[in-house]
């Protein structure tokens, strides 16, 4: 499984799922990071959230 970054309704928000082409498919959206593990996408989701407020 890998975590995937979405912008969402104004904010960053990290999804699992097992490829990239299935989690656009299922956000209806293009993704704009990807990362191997969710610790990681989380913690850049909040970074990035912190940095638009």
């Amino acid at each position: 499984m890998k975590a995937f970054v979405f912008f969402i309704n104004g904010s960053y928000e990290s999804v699992i799922s097992t490829n990239q082409r299935q989690a656009e498919k299922d956000m209806c959206d293009k993704c704009i990071a990807a990362f191997a593990t969710s610790v990681l996408a989380d913690k850049f989701a909040e970074m990035m959230n912190k940095s638009i407020k």
